[in-house]
């Protein structure tokens, strides 16, 4: 027939119209995933057909969230906590909420030092999931003496110290002279043949601890001196 063309909707947010017979639906991009709008096209009378209508449904779907951007997140020092950051996940200008457009899934470990997987997993008005990564990274290590110098009688045998250290790195023992000798056991350091060393002789023991599971190497240095 001859009658005009007009359109409406039920929602209060959308706006249509229609041009040559094409309906346009817009401002529909604030509305929530699960939405439907109903569009009602009308035919009016005319000269030889009744007024008509039919509708049109719209449903608003989940945008995938494949296409989000993922901050890359620093480096993280292992403190023996647990570390979960938080990485900024963005589609376009939005910045999308936690728990309200996506869910963390952090994996059990996430204390240790080593690459964590984060799942990342779209709710709401989003869905699908994408991946991010960070490291926790060795903290610094360091090895505790009891002293850090010490002095002896001239033709004492032997001398001892203690040692510790941080994290669980293997401790080991070096000198710079060479009759003396250095040896450690249970955290206990002994300086031992150095009975001939002449007076003013001064012995420099380096402790070191290998790197560990979560700390790097570390060393210190103990200065023995030989007196009269």
């Amino acid at each position: 027939g001859d009658g005009e063309l007009s359109v409406s909707d039920d929602n209060a947010t959308a706006e249509v119209s229609i041009s040559s017979g094409t309906v346009t639906i817009s401002n529909i991009g604030s509305l929530a995933a699960g939405t439907k709008v109903v569009v009602t096209v009308t035919a009016e009378e005319g000269t030889n057909h009744n007024t008509a209508s039919a509708t049109y449904t719209l449903t608003i779907g989940t945008k995938s969230i494949a296409s989000a951007k993922v901050t890359t997140m620093a480096d993280q020092t292992y403190t023996g906590e647990e570390i979960k950051p938080e990485p900024v996940v963005t589609i376009g200008t939005t910045t999308l909420v936690r728990d309200e457009d996506y869910t963390l899934t952090y994996p059990t470990d996430v204390t240790n030092v080593g690459e964590k997987t984060i799942i990342i997993e779209g709710i709401g008005n989003y869905a699908g999931t994408i991946t991010a990564e960070y490291n926790i990274v060795r903290a610094a290590g360091k090895v505790t003496l009891s002293e850090e110098s010490g002095s002896i009688d001239y033709g004492t045998a032997s001398a001892t110290f203690t040692a510790t250290r941080i994290g669980d790195g293997e401790l080991s023992v070096s000198d710079d002279n060479a009759t003396a000798e250095a040896s450690i056991k249970n955290g206990i350091v002994t300086l031992s043949n150095i009975g001939s060393l002449a007076q003013g002789t001064e012995v420099k023991v380096t402790v070191s601890a290998a790197e560990g599971t979560n700390h790097t190497a570390a060393s210190a240095v103990y200065t023995l001196a030989i007196g009269t």
